[in-house]
């Protein structure tokens, strides 16, 4: 769990360096391992992050990352699950790498080698990061297919032009001192019925959410253009002919979903909710990696 922010100008002017890290600050809890910041050379884009290093513990992991000649740029909260077969194409292509196995690397280099949508095709995991290409003056911003991992944005207006703002929390949204918001309590029927507020709204008033399997393309001079690449329904494989292989092909993919988990370079725990389905989990996980910690919370007013 890294935290992200970021400020991109839209029309003339400068971004607010000082408000970018007010904004990096507000995500501290997200990433005590680190914090890193960077403004492009024309002023128009700045990248915030707070690390918690999971995949690849070298400094040289750290972000904001660049390629080799720093034309593009990448913050980056997540886990792509696929990275070291997407490495090793890329190492076949031509590429070099700076790090010994980040994930955010292979983002960067994927990003080079097959442009936006071919590295979306491409990846396996939870995401959410923003891209900056200084060459074609270009920002994407991307969320997971799922939405497992957050990302807002927001409008701010400034004098001189407008910018947008994201982060992966809205706390980080709201420290910035140029945005200004009130409760949106329109929503407030909507989370008592559904205990969430539906996307992209939130409830703060101008904070939106980058809606599940979305990205959001930024450009100099161009309004921007909020894109969908990854739609569930065309995505699904028929379904099993059985009871019998739908139960073997569900295991397989609990199996596989357990073991992407497992991934990192740091050790690994479970949280036992107290139901069958984090106990499957466990269970699946300690059959193939051994013996996990494992934790479960009990709050003191809790009946034994």
């Amino acid at each position: 769990m890294c935290g992200i922010a970021g400020i991109v100008a839209l029309t003339p002017g400068t971004v607010d360096a000082p408000g970018l890290k007010g904004m990096v600050a507000a995500l501290i809890h997200r990433g005590p391992d680190g914090a890193g910041h960077w403004t492009s050379p024309d002023e128009r884009v700045a990248f915030g992050h707070r690390r918690l290093a999971i995949i690849d513990l070298d400094p040289r992991a750290s972000q904001p990352m660049h390629n080799e000649d720093r034309t593009v740029t990448i913050v980056f909260n997540g886990e792509i699950y696929n990275h070291k077969k997407l490495r090793q194409e890329l190492l076949a292509a031509g590429h070099r790498f700076s790090t010994a196995g980040a994930d955010t690397e292979a983002l960067i280099h994927g990003y080079e080698q097959w442009g936006i949508d071919g590295l979306l095709s491409r990846l396996e995991g939870i995401f959410s990061f923003a891209i900056h290409d200084s060459a074609r003056r270009m920002t994407h911003l991307v969320r997971d297919p799922f939405g497992i991992k957050p990302l807002y944005v927001a409008w701010a207006d400034r004098a001189g032009g407008s910018a947008l703002l994201f982060a992966s929390e809205m706390r980080a949204i709201l420290a910035h001192p140029e945005f200004t918001s009130a409760p949106a309590f329109e929503f407030l029927s909507a989370y008592l019925t559904f205990m969430a507020v539906p996307a992209p709204f939130t409830f703060a008033q101008g904070v939106f959410k980058l809606p599940a399997g979305h990205r959001l393309e930024l450009g100099e001079g161009m309004p921007a253009h909020l894109i969908r690449y990854y739609n569930p329904l065309a995505a699904a494989a028929p379904p099993p002919v059985s009871r019998a292989a739908a139960v073997a092909e569900l295991r397989a993919h609990v199996a596989r979903a357990v073991d992407d988990q497992m991934i990192a370079d740091v050790p690994v725990g479970v949280m036992l909710s107290g139901g069958i389905d984090s106990t499957a989990l466990l269970t699946l996980a300690s059959q193939k990696h051994g013996a996990l910690d494992a934790y479960t919370v009990q709050f003191g007013d809790d009946e034994a």
